[in-house]
């Protein structure tokens, strides 16, 4: 028996001290909810609930940015909605003025309904725009270059890699053709087979006039690998221009004679009567401005050299033709069946090697994850009346009106491809939304798992300690009296 240690105290006041302390966290894990309080009550699982925590808030605003990414996309598609009806209207118009019921008067009150209409579609292509920022403009377009400064990368689809290549663009006179480049690749450089996934892809040409007055050409190339390229030729800048007039009598008057023109004429064959030129009282003039201004533009200027007896039109557009004066019968009489045949052949100095520098850049950057890279880029091509092909668009005549029914038809056909493009990505971006709810809730109860108290089993212990505590509280006290049972020995 002894009075100096109370070993028996002293283990009962541990035992109860680590009650108290399991009774704590009790305490803690229910008055919180959680039962990682701490990272002592296990770290490994507090590391795995902090990432899920930081998961969880990232995949918030990623849902926030989905919705973002809808509205944007949602507005875009509006504007290009308003396009499109207008477009439809632009048909409507082109249909008409092609009927050969029509008078002039009435083709000139459908041009200007035709051109307000394209200045409405350039302004709202200039225009829309979300959070300060222009949508339809070409903002968000792909980025593309070439090595020839005359020659565009206009678009290009998302199944088109990008990346640098060099390919072959061929130019018989008529036709366009893209094959594998026979120069030396450039290191780092790739060939037409790479991008397109064919040695010849399908290349389509269409040759618009521009809002400046000239003939650009737009060369649409398609891979087998569900890649396109769209590329804007400025022919003025690629092509020389050879032409051959034939007069009644059968005489061919060529370039080396007096025929020259520049490149703001479109390659075909024009009836020399059409140019509404005549001689009056020994003098060229204007005879029918309706025909003259497809051609020419508004306004054309007429200037005759009697030593070298040619007679030069030079039109508001730039448009400018020297013609032989022999032309011209009896003096004041076009020559029947005399017509003017102008071609188109490559410059001497035109690069057939084109090297291609598809960035992959420019599109609106949707973060819908929580990771680096899980992004899905948005591009959204340009909108303007230039971009569909319908610049500068006439219907002030019969023939030009027909033509135009095509060229607007090819615009529709851009903006619907455009729009259908907008409602894969709607409808994408619907489907992230989908799954970011679905990946949120799994997350979600998973952290529950681990970090959330279970109140009824975390309730049975915590009864279980504090019964436990008010048991040592007790022993503790009896401990303690042992030590006086000494006293008794000493009476």
């Amino acid at each position: 028996m002894k009075i100096n240690s109370n070993i028996t105290a002293y283990l009962t006041n541990n035992a109860y001290s680590m009650n108290e302390t399991r009774m704590s966290k009790a305490t803690a894990k229910l008055s919180s909810g959680y039962k990682l309080n701490t990272s002592g009550d296990d770290p490994a699982n507090f590391a795995i609930a902090a990432k899920m925590r930081a998961m969880i808030k990232g995949l918030d605003k990623v849902k926030t940015n989905t919705t973002t990414g809808m509205s944007v996309i949602q507005t875009a598609e509006a504007a290009m909605s308003d396009t499109e009806a207008m477009l439809q209207r632009m048909n409507e118009l082109s249909v008409q003025a092609a009927n050969g019921t029509m008078a002039l008067s009435d083709r000139n009150a459908i041009q200007e309904e035709i051109d307000q209409l394209l200045e409405e579609i350039d302004r709202i292509a200039a225009t829309t725009e979300f959070n300060g920022m222009k949508l339809l403009d070409g903002t968000f377009n792909d980025r593309g270059y070439t090595n020839v400064d005359s020659i565009t990368v206009m678009d290009y689809s998302e199944k088109t890699r990008p990346g640098h290549y060099t390919i072959a663009l061929d130019f018989d006179g008529s036709e366009y053709s893209a094959k594998v480049s026979t120069a030396a690749l450039q290191p780092g450089f790739g060939s037409t087979k790479t991008l397109f996934g064919s040695a010849s892809p399908y290349v389509t040409t269409q040759t618009l006039m521009g809002s400046d007055g000239t003939f650009n050409d737009y060369i649409t190339i398609r891979g087998t690998s569900g890649s396109e390229l769209r590329l804007k030729l400025e022919s003025a800048k690629l092509y020389t221009g050879t032409s051959v007039v034939t007069l009644a009598d059968g005489t061919e008057h060529s370039n080396s004679k007096s025929i020259t023109f520049n490149n703001r004429f479109m390659p075909g064959t024009y009836y020399l009567k059409d140019l509404g030129v005549e001689i009056k009282e020994g003098k060229p003039v204007v005879n029918s401005t309706d025909v003259t201004k497809q051609l020419f533009g508004e306004s054309i200027e007429i200037t005759e050299d009697e030593t070298a007896k040619t007679i030069k039109i030079t039109g508001s557009n730039g448009a400018e033709i020297m013609l032989p004066r022999d032309a011209f019968i009896d003096d004041n009489e076009l020559a029947k069946g005399a017509t003017i045949e102008i071609k188109r052949a490559p410059k001497e100095n035109y690069a057939p090697q084109l090297d291609l520098d598809l960035t992959g850049l420019g599109s609106m950057r949707l973060q819908v994850g929580t990771e680096e890279g899980e992004v899905i880029n948005a591009s959204i091509p340009r909108m303007t009346a230039e971009d569909m092909g319908i610049a500068a668009l006439d219907l002030t005549t019969e023939d030009s009106a027909t033509k135009a029914i095509d060229r607007v038809k090819g615009a529709i056909d851009y903006v619907n491809a455009a729009r259908a493009k907008m409602g894969a990505y709607e409808n994408r971006l619907e489907n992230t939304e989908g799954f970011i709810d679905a990946y949120n809730e799994d997350i979600t109860a998973s952290l529950s798992r681990i970090q959330d108290t279970d109140m009824a089993e975390m309730m049975i212990e915590y009864t279980n300690k504090q019964v436990l505590s008010q048991a040592g509280i007790t022993m503790l006290a009896q401990a303690n009296e042992a030590p006086q049972q000494a006293l008794q020995l000493l009476q």
